[in-house]
């Protein structure tokens, strides 16, 4: 039996039909860069980081089942320049809070990892390239005692606007000052996709 007739086969099987299954081949993919991105600790509460994830429905995974949430929260401290494709755009603010998936040594925990969900505002004088882009993140600890930095894989999981419905990934450096009150994200590069851009 060729593959083709083994996922019509198994879509039957579900009772799923093709409307049901989601289309990305109209995406548009660019890659998303941006040099340096400077963030300081902030109250979860005050800056409302917590309430402002939930509300935007892009990351149910952190609030079910609940308890995932934690008091280390932090925003950016003014905009960064990036690049989307070749478009000139700025990341006006972010708002990102470490959850307990996974919890480093750093904070108390058993492991390497630390996880975090963000939120990014971006805008451009266009207007082509504005709304907010939704991760999940992933930050490797294990070099931070010996390199000062963790490298990080972050995972777009949606977006608003300009970028909804949006995924890709990329990878970003971070290093933090002695107290953790503030983190400097460098390097960011990876893949943008969405079908709005």
């Amino acid at each position: 039996m060729s593959v083709q007739k083994r996922f019509v086969r198994l879509i039957a099987v579900l009772g799923l039909s093709a409307g049901t299954i989601p289309s990305y081949a109209s995406a548009t993919c660019n890659t998303i860069t941006a040099p340096t991105l400077t963030l300081e600790a902030v109250d979860c509460t005050q800056a409302k980081v917590w309430t402002t994830l939930q509300a935007s429905g892009q990351v149910p995974d952190v609030f079910f089942p609940p308890g995932k949430t934690t008091a280390i929260c932090y925003a950016s401290s003014g905009p960064a320049s990036a690049l989307i494709g070749q478009h000139q755009v700025t990341i006006a603010s972010t708002l990102s809070g470490f959850t307990t998936d996974f919890v480093p040594t750093l904070f108390g925990g058993q492991d390497n990892l630390g996880t975090v969900a963000t939120q990014l505002t971006i805008v451009d004088q266009s207007g082509g390239y504005t709304g907010k882009l939704y991760t999940r993140d992933t930050i490797d600890f294990s070099q931070i005692a010996t390199t000062g930095t963790a490298p990080e894989e972050d995972v777009i999981v949606g977006g608003t606007n300009n970028f909804g419905g949006a995924k890709g990934t990329y990878r970003v450096d971070s290093a933090a000052n002695q107290d953790a009150s503030m983190v400097i994200l460098t390097n960011l590069r990876g893949v943008l996709c969405s079908a709005n851009q």
